[in-house]
């Protein structure tokens, strides 16, 4: 019997500028189907390097954060 791998990858949601400094916001689906389970990332870039800087549980957390900005809503 064949099984199903749902681990997703890391995909990049957007690129912020913010008080001279650069951000990435990825976000990975822990469960394909629920757009609920999806960790956001938000990583400071610098030099070449990326470190991260917050981690959230939810895409609702990140709408409340300084980050927000970094959303982008497609029509």
């Amino acid at each position: 019997m064949m099984s199903s791998n749902n681990s997703t990858k890391e995909e990049l949601i957007s690129i912020l500028k913010k008080d001279d400094h650069f951000y990435e916001v990825t976000s990975q689906r822990k469960d394909p189907k629920n757009i609920e389970k999806t960790i956001v990332t938000v990583y400071e870039v610098m030099n070449g390097q990326k470190r991260i800087v917050e981690e959230y549980a939810t895409i609702y957390e990140l709408i409340a954060s300084p980050y927000k900005e970094a959303i982008l809503i497609n029509y």
